[in-house]
């Protein structure tokens, strides 16, 4: 349930958020459009087109017009249900290795391996919820700049965003396997021979 809470609670900030932007961004480019028809002569004359341009127009679709008419909304539907049922499954794992934990009769080799588990399901947990607010928010976002001038900004941070943690994901990995080729060249094979 207060999952439920924190998905409405973000959404109704997001719509919150992107409406306020949406609308400075607006009165912006109206300002800017003002100040650019100002430098004519006549600035009443420039006044009054900057008005006729912005009064003839109308209005762009909303967030949550945009929102329900996106193309890809069943399938951001679908991912976010799929990684929502994977965090509660893991849920329902952790709390089951949790009991069996409890048992006092474990042989430590059967403690060990239910521990490795436990940790192993925690950590799926929380990488599902991480993953699952990535998609949410990122779709949010993804719908509230298409179609707008800060689309293409969007974009190209993301693209840069991308880019970089491909490139330390690279050098981790990479650094990873020399380390355990150090460790593993480490061990003494001629021992006990």
């Amino acid at each position: 349930m207060k999952y439920l809470f924190a998905l409405l609670l973000t959404f109704a900030a997001t719509t919150a958020v992107w409406s306020q932007a949406a609308d400075t961004l607006s009165e912006d480019t109206t300002a800017g459009l003002g100040a650019i028809d100002t430098l004519t002569d006549d600035t009443t004359a420039a006044d009054t087109s900057v008005v006729a341009m912005t009064e003839g127009m109308p209005p762009g679709p909303g967030f949550q017009e945009k929102l329900v008419a996106a193309r890809s909304l069943p399938l951001a539907i679908i991912l976010c249900g799929c990684l929502l049922l994977l965090f509660f499954w893991f849920r329902v794992q952790v709390g089951i290795l949790k009991s069996r934990l409890a048992d006092e009769s474990l042989s430590p080799g059967a403690r060990f391996d239910l521990e490795q588990a436990h940790s192993t399901a925690i950590a799926a947990r929380k990488t599902s919820k991480f993953f699952f607010w990535t998609v949410l928010l990122g779709y949010l976002a993804y719908v509230a700049v298409e179609g707008t001038p800060m689309y293409g900004y969007a974009m190209e941070w993301l693209n840069l965003a991308v880019r970089w943690t491909h490139v330390i994901a690279g050098i981790m990995w990479i650094g990873a396997s020399f380390y355990f080729i150090f460790l593993e060249n480490k061990l003494n094979r001629t021992h006990g021979l």
